[in-house]
């Protein structure tokens, strides 16, 4: 008996000892259970703080997305059930044509959860916005169905949109992308492409001015015609029958210089800021044998050139390096006798962030080189002598680094061409109200192509095809910040997310 009470003593202590034993590993699992359950809510709640963040980022870009004038734009805190976002806009950009209007800012949203003992967690998003179509995100854009259009020798990397039937040959071939049609339309042919047939249009939203159609955006012009306007009433005052034969430099001082021609040669440095015009014409160094340099350099303003006819820059020979730095503006009027042009040639010319308009046509040839400028041709009212016109071996407009903006709201056939061997990086945009005007791109054979890189949106195309041409797209080769004109639309640049 006193061994079984022995035994039983032993026993209850072996008990009491699991007993505590158990008990403290139920109070350590215990804890280290609502350890894990709170990591777990805390993870879950930060998920919603990055989801609050995203929905704030897709909602400012709703908001972009609708107003006209984003300067007036602030930041918004809004709450969703308790759950916040709060946004912020900086970095706002006007483009060189205009420096009242913003046409790119960054966009910069916190969203916020309470985690589970009572903090604040909260997730940061970021994002650039351009105010630009959504066209602008496919390398070639046609917008307007007046026949069926055919590729020979066409390369395009990037999307395609094809407001009719293509026509894709072997010779040609859309890749990196996708050649996107409508709903009843057709692309064919044995080259290389991934056809997609949409009842949606890529890439478009429900927005202000989105249409059904499908068609090429509008571009509001206002800004360039009433600068055009003005220009013209400063030439229509600036009467006189004198020329100037300038072969020395001229400083101005926001004067206004007035002359039936202007001609230059020799050695010259036109600096400053101020007006030079030309009733009639503008030739500079424009004669074979002209000696010497011409260096246009603005400070504490622009210099802007006004021609009634044409604005003619270098001759056809290589003796007579131009260069015109930044902060010059250009503008040929046509007097309604003549048609009036702005010719740029040669390659020893060299234009830099510059603004060039014409009434009625503007041609850069002969291996010139023009970088972060923007070229406007204007609708003249009808389609006589209208033209932006990009041609030769080795001609230039647009680099990545400063690419250009090549614009036409003209109604001539074509009202852009872009021919030979030119290169153009930047953004190709053509458009006319009255659905008259025509793009030619067309390089010299297959092996000497046109090449376009950035984003090419034209309404129709001369002859309804393209001939020899490679059309990359490339964000990074679209003017930043994006040209004014393209108002109630945003777009997010790619690449430009990040989130933490």
């Amino acid at each position: 008996m006193k061994n079984l009470n022995k035994i039983k003593g032993v026993s209850l202590v072996v008990a009491v000892a699991i007993m505590l034993i158990c008990g403290v590993l139920g109070a350590v699992m215990a804890q280290l259970l609502g350890v894990t359950s709170r990591g777990s809510v805390d993870y879950m709640r930060s998920s919603q703080a990055l989801g609050l963040a995203q929905a704030g980022i897709n909602w400012q870009m709703m908001q972009l997305a609708t107003a006209a004038d984003w300067d007036v734009l602030t930041g918004q805190t809004v709450s969703l059930g308790g759950w916040i976002f709060t946004t912020s806009l900086s970095n706002w950009a006007q483009p060189q044509t205009d420096s009242s209007t913003s046409t790119r800012l960054d966009i910069n949203v916190t969203g916020k959860t309470n985690g589970s003992d009572g903090a604040i967690i909260q997730r940061t998003m970021s994002q650039s916005a351009w105010k630009l179509p959504s066209a602008t995100k496919f390398a070639l854009f046609w917008g307007r169905d007046v026949a069926n259009l055919s590729f020979s020798n066409v390369a395009v990397s990037g999307d395609f949109w094809s407001i009719g039937s293509t026509s894709i040959p072997g010779s040609s071939s859309v890749t990196s992308g996708s050649a996107y049609r409508p709903q009843g339309e057709d692309i064919s042919g044995a080259g290389s492409y991934t056809e997609v047939d949409v009842g949606v249009f890529p890439y478009f939203s429900n927005f202000t001015g989105s249409t059904s159609t499908h068609s090429t955006p509008p571009f509001d012009a206002s800004y360039f015609t009433t600068l055009t306007s003005d220009y013209d009433s400063r030439e229509a005052a600036c009467v006189t029958g004198t020329d100037i034969n300038q072969n020395s430099s001229l400083a101005l001082s926001g004067n206004t210089v007035c002359c039936r021609d202007f001609n230059t040669n020799g050695t010259i440095t036109i600096s400053g800021n101020g007006y030079i015009i030309a009733n009639r014409d503008m030739l500079l160094h424009t004669q074979n044998g002209d000696s010497g340099t011409l260096t246009f350099s603005p400070s504490g303003g622009n210099i802007v050139l006004i021609a009634g006819r044409d604005i003619l820059i270098n001759s056809g020979q290589n003796d007579t390096p131009v260069t015109m730095n930044s902060g010059v503006r250009m503008y040929s009027k046509s007097d309604g006798v003549n048609t009036g042009e702005i010719t740029i040639r040669n390659n020893t010319t060299n234009i830099d962030d510059a603004l060039i308009l014409a009434d009625r046509r503007i041609i850069i040839q002969d291996s010139a080189n023009i970088t972060g400028s923007t070229l406007f041709v204007n609708d003249p009212g009808n389609a006589t002598n209208n033209v932006l016109r990009i041609e030769d071996s080795g001609t230039s407009v647009g680099t990545q680094a400063s690419p250009c903006n090549v614009i036409s709201i003209g109604r001539g056939t074509p009202t852009i061409q872009i021919t030979d061997t030119a290169s153009v990086i930047g953004l190709v945009y053509q458009r006319d109200a009255n659905n008259l005007g025509r793009t030619r791109i067309d390089g010299q054979n297959n092996a000497n192509r046109v090449n376009i890189t950035g984003s090419v949106i034209a309404n129709a195309f001369q002859g309804n095809d393209i001939d020899n041409a490679n059309i990359t797209y490339d964000p990074d080769s679209l003017p930043d910040p994006p040209i004014e004109g393209f108002d109630g639309f945003a777009t997010k640049k790619p690449d430009s997310w990040s989130g933490n």
